[in-house]
């Protein structure tokens, strides 16, 4: 009797964990393959489920994407290997990294960023330790190292170079054929470059210089402003800030009153002619061109569409209510939201090319937090409750919201498949064509695959299986005919 408490005490913790997951589900079990990587990506299904209730889930897809979760907050990964990508996250938001092919970039917390080659030992990577230390090394395979704002170069980081010592009493840097130098920034700086010149005493004076483009200067800035422009829409404006302005070029005429709230523009020559008021700006404003429309009426009203009904989207009580009608390629997105807590999404497709956008590819609602629902051409999933905020949230999902959810549904038609799933996974019944399967976490479990039968207590503390005229009988885990 011993021996077999001890066996019973070994057996059912590994019984327990297998029990909340579904190491053995069968191909084509329905899951929101959408939550697998935060792009979203319809079509993908879900071959395979491993899960210990809310804590630990892993996914995988047939076009081998896989999805691992340890909850809440410890750990997740996605992988794709598709696109050759993947991201990680430990402890989320402290540590995070991303590979694509062979570059790799990671995070910790805000004070630590890297991204680096991870073939190529000799190839850039570039460090940031914030606010105050920088080190690398660049494509020609050049080490640097600097110590903000003390003094070195940091070299490739947003620019070719940036010189500094006892920052900001003096800066260097360089952009492409553009370098400037400042000394006391922002106060003053010189810019040189391939036609280009700039030099300012900020705020007393400055001017800039661009060959064949742009000479622009200002005095007492904001107050003066103006600039004169050449090239392929030569002209002029000026500014007396906050008073009155003026723009004057051959495509454009604008007039500024109280700049930037009062303005009036007019599009005029060859180019396309549009019109835009602003009174005031940003919370009137109306602009018309050939192609693009918009009625800003902050916040009761705004209305944005185009004249090719690639676009038409209106806010009511902003940031509240918002309607959209999108096309992109052969479908069409019609989006309806009451923030935050109803959004539905039908998404249609123009299968004849002839424009009606007739079938549906895609049905997405939630009213939240209580409750989601997506479909497609096949499949139907459900989650009751869902805490996501939009139809892309696999970070915050795989990392903390998907343990809240108590209930999923999932319906696959190609499969002729459904599954319920409460209490992630205490309990869970599957069927369809040649199979069912309930299950009560950990008393009871029925399985039937075709002409098999079997169902068990306590995982085999009794039990009895049936295949066709045969059967077979199992007691105390251990013994069965």
């Amino acid at each position: 009797m011993n021996k077999y408490l001890f066996s019973l005490a070994l057996a059912l913790p590994i019984l327990a964990f297998n029990s909340l997951g579904c190491a053995s589900a069968p191909t084509g079990r329905v899951r929101d393959a959408h939550l697998i990587f935060d792009s979203g990506n319809a079509g993908r299904k879900i071959t395979q489920v491993e899960k210990f209730g809310p804590f630990y889930e892993k996914v995988q897809t047939t076009n081998g994407a896989v999805r691992t979760s340890y909850r809440p907050l410890l750990y997740s990964s996605v992988y794709s290997p598709k696109e050759n990508a993947s991201a990680k996250e430990i402890l989320w938001p402290i540590y995070s990294e991303n590979t694509r092919d062979n570059y790799k970039a990671s995070r910790f917390l805000f004070w630590f960023w890297t991204d680096f080659n991870t073939t190529d030992n000799a190839s850039r990577d570039r460090n940031w330790l914030f606010p105050f230390f920088f080190w690398g090394t660049t494509k020609a395979n050049e080490d640097y190292a600097a110590f903000f704002p003390i003094h070195d170069t940091i070299k490739e980081m947003y620019f070719d170079y940036i010189s500094f010592t006892l920052w900001p009493v003096w800066m260097k840097y360089k952009h492409g054929s553009q370098t400037t130098t400042s000394i006391l920034w922002p106060i003053y700086s010189r810019t040189k470059g391939d036609g280009v010149s700039a030099v300012r005493v900020f705020p007393f004076y400055g001017e800039a210089h661009r060959e064949n483009k742009l000479d622009s200067y200002f005095v007492l800035w904001p107050i003066w402003n103006q600039a004169k422009y050449y090239g392929h829409n030569p002209g002029s404006s000026w500014m007396l800030f906050p008073i009155a302005g003026h723009v004057d070029t051959e495509n454009e005429e604008r007039f500024l009153i109280f700049p930037p709230f009062f303005s009036f523009a007019y599009g005029r020559g060859e180019t396309p002619t549009y019109r835009n008021l602003n009174f005031p700006w940003p919370l009137v404003k109306i602009w018309d061109d050939r192609e693009y429309h918009k009625r800003n009426f902050i916040p009761f009203y705004i209305h944005q569409w185009d004249d090719n009904g690639r676009l038409n989207t209106t806010w009511y009580m902003w940031p509240f209510v918002r309607t959209r009608e999108a096309k992109r390629g052969n479908q069409k997105e019609d989006f309806f939201s009451f923030n935050p807590v109803y959004l539905s999404s039908e998404i249609y497709k123009d299968t004849n090319n002839d424009g009606t956008y007739e079938t549906l590819v895609e049905d997405y609602m939630r009213i939240w937090p209580l409750y989601s629902s997506r479909k497609d051409l096949n499949d139907k999933y459900i989650r009751i409750p869902d805490l996501s905020l939009s139809k892309r949230s696999g970070l915050l999902s795989r990392n903390l919201l998907d343990i809240f959810t108590l209930y999923t549904y999932g319906n696959d038609k190609e499969q002729e498949r459904t599954d319920h799933e409460l209490l992630w996974g205490l309990y869970s019944r599957g069927y369809g064509k040649e199979y069912s399967r309930t299950h009560i976490f950990p008393f009871y479990t029925r399985r039937r695959e075709g002409d098999k039968t079997e169902w068990s207590i306590l995982y085999g503390l009794f039990g009895k299986s049936y295949d066709g005229e045969k059967s077979s009988t199992r007691f105390l885990w251990f013994f069965g005919d």
